[in-house]
């Protein structure tokens, strides 16, 4: 008899444990960035954020697309509203409500 596959995402009413990564923040910084090969490099470019954080003792420098930028902004815009903070509601609604 066959095995029933399962679906590769829970329904919305499951509860769902993912595994993540703990990081902390230390900072973010505009720059460019430019290719060599393969591989992108900081330098003349492309508009880029580099943030920068720390892992289990480990320092690693992100980088993100401008485009990348607005997009997690309005994420931490929402995930800030969602835990009450007044403020973040205020600037979701003036600026990214439908």
């Amino acid at each position: 008899m066959p095995q029933e596959k399962k679906p590769l995402r829970p329904s919305d009413d499951e509860p769902s444990v993912q595994m993540v990564k703990q990081t902390t923040f230390l900072r973010c910084t505009p720059g460019h960035a430019a290719f060599r090969g393969t591989k992108q490099v900081a330098g003349e470019g492309e508009e880029i954020a580099i943030v920068t954080v720390e892992a289990g003792g480990e320092i690693e420098p992100l980088m993100f697309t401008v485009k990348d930028v607005k997009r997690l902004v309005k994420h931490l815009v929402v995930v800030l509203a969602h835990f009450q903070d007044e403020e973040a509601k205020e600037i979701y609604m003036k600026y990214f409500a439908p």
